[in-house]
């Protein structure tokens, strides 16, 4: 889904005769070579790709980053997008079962990996529109929702509540 990122990119430079750089992390996969090709073809230097990178890297990369694209097919939750809104970034990602959910908490920007289209204004408007904050700004107070007190709280809570309908229905059964 690399490719279909990079496509939104290139629409954008010919469409726009914007360059919007971008920087690609983690390693090389199935799909690294096709990516490789792929740039180099389309002579898109300003995406870069640097690998696998530190945690303290990572961080380094969300913290000055103006806005974070994660265009999966599937994924059981996303790390990365609790770490990109922890850290202020605008998010856009891939309208997946997961991202759906979390958009409900979280103000992020969900595409249709089949609509290029969608991508490519997503980008073009969260790169040249310097007023859109208030997705910064709402995920800094809910992404507390997410911390390990929170969650741990929630399934205690969960938990609590099963062992309670258990102990007062063995209770009736006496």
């Amino acid at each position: 889904n690399h490719l279909f990122v990079l496509n939104a990119l290139k629409s954008i430079e010919k469409k726009y005769s914007l360059k919007i750089p971008l920087i690609l992390t983690g390693g090389k996969n199935s799909a690294y070579e096709e990516i490789m090709l792929f740039l180099d073809k389309n002579k898109m230097d300003y995406v870069k790709y640097l690998g696998k990178v530190s945690r303290e890297e990572i961080i380094a990369l969300y913290q000055n980053a103006h806005l974070f694209i994660t265009a999966v097919l599937y994924e059981s939750s996303s790390l990365p997008i609790l770490e990109a809104t922890a850290s202020g970034v605008q998010v856009l990602a891939s309208r997946t079962i997961p991202n759906t959910e979390m958009a409900k908490k979280l103000n992020i920007n969900l595409f249709d990996l089949s609509n290029s289209d969608e991508l490519v204004s997503l980008l073009y408007s969260h790169w040249s529109n310097s007023e859109i904050t208030t997705q910064e700004e709402s995920n800094v107070e809910n992404i507390k929702y997410y911390s390990w007190k929170n969650i741990a709280s929630e399934y205690y809570s969960f938990f609590d509540k099963i062992h309670n309908q258990s102990t007062n229905s063995s209770e009736g059964t006496n």
